[in-house]
């Protein structure tokens, strides 16, 4: 295309020069030269070539245009400005999204509340609960604490009747023993004696597993021993041998 029109345009100076030079050489043909030098002119718009490149040209600049045109109108679509009709269906978008964030921030928070007042009442109940079951255990404690020095007072009571009944024997002892000397080492060894004998006869049957009145035949009684002479016994002799 850039080729064809200095062709044509060298064509058309040749004509144009030929044509000015039989204007100049006959003057009897003027006034046809007059008449012929448009239409020689205009010849080469009706040329088939030069229509053809007309037509491509003109196509390229239409389609040219149109996606300048496109082209402008993308950019223009694509500026995010509150005109453009991509910017406003932006904004609706982003104003409904904000509107379902705020909506489902309602929601969560809503959940949230009440999960933490159904926690404060379950932390609540349990509080109580513990409150009671600490009272039950203070209460258990104190009677507990009662018992102890109701045990305490009986075991101090107990340990002062021992205390006066060891002094009641060792005082006896000794009366017994500056009457009749001997005789409280005899008296010991028996109870001893005694004592080992009814171990003895009571480790066999609880190891055998025998009955209770089998135990209580095997086992001799205490109360149906001899009681251990009295002083007015040991001090009747003494005074029978003195009477004699």
């Amino acid at each position: 295309m850039q080729y064809i029109l200095p062709m044509k345009r060298a064509k058309l100076s040749k004509l144009q020069t030929t044509t000015t030079n039989e204007h100049h050489t006959s003057s009897s043909s003027n006034s046809f030269t007059i008449d012929a030098n448009p239409l020689i002119s205009l010849k080469h718009f009706f040329e088939p070539s030069v229509n053809l490149v007309y037509k491509k040209l003109r196509e390229t600049t239409i389609e040219a245009q149109n996606r300048y045109r496109q082209s402008n109108d993308d950019m223009l679509a694509w500026r995010f400005s509150p005109e453009s009709s991509i910017g406003k269906s932006l904004m609706s978008r982003i104003r409904h999204l904000l509107n379902a964030n705020e909506e489902l921030g309602r929601v969560n928070q809503a959940d949230r509340v009440s999960k933490l007042e159904s926690e404060a009442e379950l932390q609540a109940t349990c509080i109580k609960e513990f409150i009671k079951a600490n009272e039950d255990i203070e209460s258990v404690v104190d009677e507990a604490y009662t018992d102890l020095e109701g045990l305490q007072n009986s075991l101090l009571i107990l340990h002062q009747q021992i205390n006066q009944t060891e002094s009641v024997v060792e005082a006896l002892q000794n009366e017994l023993e500056s009457r009749q000397p001997g005789i409280v080492a005899e008296l010991m060894s028996a109870m001893l004696s005694k004592l080992n004998e009814t171990e003895e006869t009571t480790n066999p049957t609880t190891e055998g597993g025998g009955d209770d009145d089998d135990n209580a035949t095997s086992t001799p009684d205490v109360h149906d021993q001899p009681p251990p002479p009295s002083e007015e016994d040991n001090l009747d002799p003494c005074n029978n041998t003195d009477e004699g």
